[in-house]
């Protein structure tokens, strides 16, 4: 493994030299606000975004092997887990939204 770090980012590759995992610390407070990890064909496969800022991660998104986003989690009650769920289409657009599971 190799960890990569300049200005507000933190990247982990293997021993390849594909990326697992790019973090992101955008106010610069020491706390990642962003997180992607991603598949071996280096697409991403997961996000974990703070956009409020607050230490606290309240988006979290999806992707396919292809790299396309189709799922995004919201914590919109601002808890610790997404409470709403919203599939969408290629072009990002939301085909349904349902509150997440207990």
């Amino acid at each position: 493994m190799h960890l990569i770090e300049r200005g507000g980012y933190q990247a982990l590759y293997d021993e390849k030299g594909r990326i697992l995992r790019l973090l992101q610390d955008a106010n610069h407070d020491g706390v990642a606000d962003a997180q992607v990890l991603y598949w071996p064909n280096g697409q991403p496969r997961a996000g974990e975004l703070d956009t409020d800022l607050d230490g606290r991660v309240d988006r979290w998104e999806m992707f396919g092997t292809d790299g396309r986003l189709t799922r995004i989690g919201l914590a919109t009650r601002g808890g610790a887990a997404a409470d709403v769920w919203a599939r969408v289409d290629a072009d990002g657009r939301v085909l349904s939204s349902e509150p997440a599971l207990p």
